[in-house]
């Protein structure tokens, strides 16, 4: 709850100096999680590019108003007149680890430079990635970043929103908060089935991304 409380305080403070704020994002789970948390507490606007799969898979289960805040983007254009527009905004976008040509990149590239903007992390890096040498930079460093040369100008922020549990760990979980459905999100194709079939006998509904 403090990671996310210190999440909120950081992008409201960017908003209020009327700067943009990208977070990149992992399309599944990461994007969502993020989005629900901004969104509760009243900040806006709020801009989801790409994973839209995995959200129609939440709004399926969850209900379809789940993202009905949230902005998209058509085409390139629309980005570019949301950047040109300089309106203090927020963009979650894939990937989380800004490999290159992904909609994270694209956004980390028109904002890295602009002293007004922001960069958050808020999952996992990868050592070899573009997100991990970013997130490693520090302001007025020149790096590469998608194969060109960049200085970096904005505000870099770490959040760690990353959780893990075993199997004890989620069912002694489920057992305590006792929720309608839950819906399982990552884990090896063979041991979520495993899991998932242990558990459709009970009152929770059960249900799987995978």
């Amino acid at each position: 709850r403090q990671i996310e409380e210190d999440l909120i305080s950081s992008t409201k403070k960017v908003l209020n100096s009327g700067g943009q704020v990208l977070i990149a994002a992992l399309s599944i789970d990461r994007t969502q999680d993020v989005y629900t948390v901004l969104q509760r507490c009243g900040i806006s606007p709020l801009y989801i590019d790409g994973s839209r799969s995995a959200s129609r898979i939440y709004q399926h289960y969850l209900g379809e108003d789940l993202f009905r805040y949230a902005g998209n983007f058509r085409s390139r254009k629309e980005r570019l007149n949301l950047l040109h527009r300089g309106q203090p905004a927020v963009v979650i976008a894939s990937s989380g680890m800004m490999y290159q040509d992904t909609l994270s990149a694209w956004w980390a590239e028109q904002l890295i430079y602009r002293e007004d903007a922001a960069i958050f992390l808020v999952n996992y890096q990868d050592p070899g990635g573009q997100g991990h040498i970013l997130e490693n930079s520090q302001k007025g460093e020149f790096f590469r970043f998608s194969g060109q040369l960049f200085r970096r100008m904005c505000e870099i922020k770490y959040f760690n929103l990353s959780a893990h549990m075993d199997k004890v760990a989620g069912e002694e979980l489920e057992e305590r908060v006792n929720p309608e459905v839950v819906v399982y999100t990552h884990g090896e194709d063979a041991k979520m089935e495993s899991y998932l079939n242990e558990h459709r006998n009970g009152r929770t509904r059960v249900k799987s991304l995978v």
